[in-house]
């Protein structure tokens, strides 16, 4: 992957922002120009692609569409932002969500979710972090913190498990 095509969809990132604060049509056209990556707005959802992959974020309320069935989410998850990232075939997952239970609540339900014990699991202040290495193939990592209400915000990443190259 070229570093153009790659500052393409970085440079293609920056509209998702853009279109947040309503500055997408002119900055969806620049960053076409330069870069030669297409860039889509089209309500809550931005979608960037270029000839490497392509970047859907989406803040409808909707589970992407291609979103694992085994990675579990918390009871009451409701999705704020979804975002999805196809790179050279390799398909990943960034979800951003609440849910009106206490973290420590949250948090006891995603250790439990799965048949064997988290690979990583740590707190740090109120932020507890978990991480399952293979879940039929796909590594995923929770973050539990607490909105000002004392709810969960959770965030889920789950992509393909990569063999080591070492």
């Amino acid at each position: 992957m070229t570093t153009m095509r790659r500052g393409g969809l970085c440079l293609a990132g920056l509209s998702v922002v853009l279109s947040l604060t309503g500055c997408a049509g002119a900055t969806e056209k620049a960053i076409e120009g330069a870069t030669g990556t297409q860039v889509d707005v089209d309500g809550a959802e931005v979608r960037i692609e270029n000839e490497d992959g392509s970047i859907v974020s989406s803040s409808s309320g909707n589970l992407p569409e291609d979103f694992p069935e085994s990675v579990v989410l918390p009871q009451g998850y409701t999705v704020l932002t979804a975002n999805e990232q196809s790179i050279e075939g390799l398909v990943g997952f960034i979800l951003i969500g609440s849910v009106d239970a206490p973290p420590a609540d949250v948090a006891a339900e995603l250790e439990s979710a799965y048949d064997v014990e988290p690979t990583q699991s740590f707190q740090s202040g109120e932020v507890r972090s978990l991480e399952y290495a293979d879940v039929d193939g796909i590594k995923v990592g929770y973050t539990i913190n607490e909105d000002a209400d004392g709810n969960a915000v959770v965030t889920v990443a789950a992509h393909p498990v990569l063999e080591s190259t070492s």
